[in-house]
């Protein structure tokens, strides 16, 4: 089975955050939206300083990576705000 891996790019930071893996964009577009929603959460009151990024792919059965040669932005995590 595979798993995309992601990674938050903070603007202000700039620089990407720790990876994180999902089986879907759904199930991530779902966490996002849920931390956005949050109100104790950074992504809350600063979501227009981050954008998801996809770096590659994880193989379960494997253990192993395929990178992309470079990140490919998916969105900017302004686009979920009011998209419920």
């Amino acid at each position: 089975m595979y798993m995309k891996v992601y990674s938050l790019y903070d603007r202000a930071a700039d620089q990407y955050q720790a990876p994180f893996y999902q089986h879907s964009l759904g199930l991530v577009n779902r966490a996002l939206q849920d931390e956005i929603d949050n109100s104790e959460s950074t992504l809350s009151s600063h979501y227009r300083d981050f954008s998801l990024f996809e770096l590659g792919v994880y193989d379960t059965v494997t253990g192993t990576f395929t990178l992309h040669d470079a990140p490919k932005l998916v969105y900017d995590l302004e686009s979920l705000v009011g998209s419920k």
